[in-house]
């Protein structure tokens, strides 16, 4: 498979003849991979009907789901929106740009392909500096899916978004590393109390000091980001890497990682070994005396975004178990490289002596707190 070009741009110093060479193509009716707050997205002239149907294609995407547009400033929306309600602009006031998409009934100017069928559309203001530059050259509502295959994780560097969609896209702007996928909070705010769609970068206990929210929709809430530690029994090496995650991301206050842990070999419900248990309490104060094994399946590797594996040999397991998951996985060793980088096994402890287990615990440790920096870092806090 061919790549398409890609370009350099540097987000604290905007290149403007990248800009306007990516500006030129998406008024051509073209689509650019362009870097976000949060990931990698497709742009397209939003009220270019045919440009529009080129995102669907290139992604695989279901024409029954709408996509989110970005727009330039609050001025743009007069042509895309029926009416902006009242709590629409409190929100904007307090949370645009970034963060924050709202949803409110579209006008006839907005071709149905955006809206998947409905009647409304999706909107935002980015904080991104390189998707602001492009909205200012073009003048146009820009969409803004993921960069990625439908059911494939969304790619956060311009070379996953080359390895998943080859040539289907006309431009890549490689704006460095997106952070860990935190996707915005979408509200719809047509009636009073707002309704929560999905549960993303900004807590729904910021939104509601500024708007009622009466109820979550029954949809999937999107707000947390899943880590999935995996070992081959889960009663070692996850299981320890999993308690010392958890206790690492509470010291910093986050709570919007959600840290599970599995074994692709794991007898269900076993627990943790007793120097595993012992170990970590000795070295770091944590407790995995609850801990209880769980067998890896294709449906928990669905719903983390990231898995961390303690050998090679995992790693090609899970990749055995569906190409869909090829993405999302990394050597703990390796992290945040991307591919399958034979940098060091972290060896199995299991039935060695507390000396092994130690060894491995402190490998473990170093390894974390080594990517902790990456996991937890977005362009200017945890929930800008």
């Amino acid at each position: 498979m061919s790549k398409a070009p890609l370009v350099t741009v540097n987000p604290r110093y905007i290149l403007r003849a990248a800009i306007e060479h990516a500006a030129r193509i998406v008024l051509a009716g073209g689509v650019v991979a362009y870097p976000t707050e949060t990931m990698y997205g497709l742009g397209a002239n939003a009220l270019n009907r045919r440009a529009v149907s080129r995102v669907f294609e290139i992604k695989g995407r279901s024409p029954d789901k709408p996509l989110i547009v970005l727009v330039r400033n609050r001025r743009q929306l007069k042509a895309l929106v029926r009416e902006i309600p009242p709590p629409a602009r409190a929100l904007m006031g307090r949370f645009w740009p970034d963060g924050l998409t709202l949803v409110m009934e579209a006008s006839a100017e907005v071709p149905g392909e955006v809206l998947g069928g409905g009647s409304t559309i999706a909107l935002r203001i980015s904080g991104n500096r390189v998707v602001r530059s492009l909205l200012d050259v073009i003048r146009v509502p820009l969409t803004a899916p993921s960069a990625n295959l439908e059911g494939r994780p969304p790619p956060l560097t311009a070379g996953e978004v080359q390895k998943q969609l080859g040539d289907r896209v006309d431009l890549i702007l490689d704006g460095g590393r997106a952070p860990l996928v935190i996707p915005s909070t979408i509200l719809d705010v047509r009636q009073e109390p707002a309704t929560l769609l999905r549960e993303g970068r900004v807590p729904t206990d910021e939104i509601r000091r500024v708007v009622d929210v009466g109820h979550i929709s029954a949809g999937k809430p999107c707000g947390l980001v899943t880590i999935l530690m995996v070992c081959t029994g889960n009663t070692c090496r996850s299981a320890m890497a999993g308690g010392l995650l958890k206790k690492m991301l509470s010291a910093k206050g986050i709570s919007q990682i959600r840290v599970l842990s599995a074994g692709t070999h794991a007898v269900e419900k076993d627990p943790a070994s007793l120097w595993a248990k012992k170990v970590a309490f000795t070295e770091e104060g944590v407790d995995i005396s609850k801990h209880r094994a769980r067998r890896l399946t294709s449906d928990l590797l669905g719903k983390s975004d990231l898995v961390l594996t303690m050998t090679l040999s995992q790693t090609r397991h899970i990749e055995r178990m569906g190409r869909q998951f090829a993405q999302k996985i990394h050597l703990l060793t390796s992290f945040p490289s991307t591919g399958s980088k034979d940098l060091g096994d972290i060896e199995d402890p299991m039935g060695q002596s507390r000396r092994v287990y130690e060894r491995v615990f402190r490998q473990i440790r170093r390894e974390l707190e080594r990517i902790l920096p990456v996991l937890v870092k977005t362009p200017e806090s945890w929930l800008p």
